[in-house]
């Protein structure tokens, strides 16, 4: 059942530059079966946890979120997917060609 409305992925930020993906791992595959672990490197890390199923995730959002993983406060959400479509669809256009 992928209905594709419930994102199983989660963005973390504010993580440590030491913070690696097994790390990751360990912590947030206490709450579910994790698919993929994703660091992005730059000025801000963050990283994205992908998990079975929806349900999982949101157990691992509950409880992760705010904890200390090597000395810094993480912050959890639910990634929103983009790519799904559904935000697109509700435009009414109005206005610009319309007749005298």
């Amino acid at each position: 059942g992928n209905n594709g409305k419930m994102s199983n992925k989660l963005f973390i930020g504010n993580i440590s530059g030491r913070t690696s993906s097994s790390d990751l791992r360990e912590e947030f595959g206490k709450y579910g079966n994790i698919l993929n672990v994703t660091i992005k490197d730059g000025k801000n890390i963050y990283a994205f946890v992908k998990f079975e199923d929806h349900d999982q995730a949101k157990a691992a959002l509950s409880r992760l979120n705010g904890a200390e993983i090597m000395g810094r406060e993480i912050r959890v959400e639910l990634s929103k997917s983009k790519l799904n479509g559904g935000e697109h669809g509700s435009y009414s256009y109005r206005g610009s060609d319309s007749q005298p």
